[in-house]
């Protein structure tokens, strides 16, 4: 089995014709533009793993061997998510079997039963391979060593205070075993106004103006987010937490202003998991918000001891410790959160004063 994932790049159609650079970088008006994304697989053996997702963002996955007849059963995964109603052609050229568009009779594929295929070896920050949680804390808690070896997955906080240089990060990722998931706070600049006191721990010159923060459609954001962007890919990180204020509430302005962002974020960062976590509880109950985030395949962020976690996958769960930040999870609690968690994919990170060790603990009750 050969899985290739291909990102050609923006494309802009200017007066000239096409050209591989993004509409910022050429600076003009143009005629068209694009971000091609490619996603192949070739299966050379059928064996029992090629019938098994590998992970890409979107994939076509084998539900059995090709029958005699020529026909294949197949499910179509969208972000670790089956699709219904995918529509699936054949184009059976390239091993010269018939020419292109004109499979033979009973040659033409079917959409399958769209469930999830089994789970994988390594589970940490893989959403199409299921069910499977990654465990971890928000921050290092101990020596990275430790960390990297005990747990599954580790949220980045210091890309949120004073976003490090991509290569401190790069350095960082390169320490990390095989299949250990990093996930990336974003910036505050973009979720924070500059009267926030989390400002103090920021050496960035420019993050003081008034444009910071709340999802304003202004330069300090939009700079924001391309330094959480650089920080994400020097990590090589599973997903991207949009941690918002306790004083963002939910405001006309305000909720203009988020699904403008989150629009354009997702179409910046189409692979990666963003998670969004909103602490104001006038959010709570929003039929309006939830649909969006829902359409923009964002993830709502939550401490599942205050709010009950949304149905679908994946989970992205941060245990701030409920009863506050100095409280340590009681073998009771850790059970519930197993049970609450049982068959699902996505991340739990713990967040309190013994984060390790509860991170610990419940690892140790998944059977990890």
């Amino acid at each position: 089995m050969l899985a290739v994932f291909f990102d050609n790049g923006f494309w802009v159609k200017t007066p000239e014709g096409w050209k591989n650079v993004s509409k910022k970088e050429y600076g003009k008006p143009v005629e068209d533009s694009s971000r091609p994304l490619k996603f192949s697989k070739m299966v050379s053996s059928w064996s029992d793993f090629a019938l098994k997702p590998v992970g890409l963002e979107f994939e076509v996955v084998p539900l059995g061997k090709p029958s005699r007849e020529g026909s294949l059963e197949v499910q179509v995964l969208y972000g670790g998510k089956p699709v219904e109603g995918a529509a699936v052609e054949v184009n059976l050229w390239v091993f010269g079997i018939a020419s292109p568009g004109k499979p033979p009779a009973g040659a033409r594929p079917k959409v399958g039963p769209l469930v999830l295929s089994s789970s994988a070896e390594s589970c940490a920050g893989v959403r199409a391979l299921a069910p499977c949680l990654a465990v971890g804390t928000c921050g290092f808690p101990a020596g990275r060593r430790s960390i990297f070896s005990e747990l599954d997955a580790v949220e980045i906080q210091s890309t949120f205070y004073s976003p490090p240089s991509p290569a401190s990060l790069r350095r960082t990722r390169e320490e990390a075993p095989q299949g250990f998931a990093f996930l990336v706070k974003a910036f505050q600049g973009i979720t924070h106004p500059p009267t926030s006191p989390t400002y103090r721990r920021c050496k960035l010159e420019w993050a003081r103006g008034e444009g910071l923060g709340l999802f304003k459609p202004s330069r300090e954001v939009a700079l924001s987010w391309e330094i959480t962007l650089s920080c994400a890919e020097a990590l090589d990180a599973k997903a991207i937490l949009l941690q918002c204020p306790p004083s963002f509430e939910a405001s006309p302005e305000n909720l203009r202003n988020l699904l403008r962002f989150l629009e354009r974020a997702r179409s910046d960062e189409p692979r990666r998991i963003l998670a969004l976590e909103l602490r104001n509880r006038s959010w709570e109950g929003s039929g309006e918000i939830a649909e969006a985030l829902r359409g923009l395949r964002v993830v709502r962020a939550l401490d599942p001891f205050v709010l009950a976690p949304p149905e679908g996958d994946p989970l992205y769960l941060r245990l701030h410790g409920g009863k506050g930040y100095s409280h340590r999870y009681s073998g009771e609690e850790l059970r519930a959160l197993a049970e609450l968690t049982r068959g699902r994919s996505g991340f739990v990170l713990f967040n309190n004063i013994s984060m390790l060790e509860d991170a610990r603990r419940f690892k140790g009750m998944l059977g990890g």
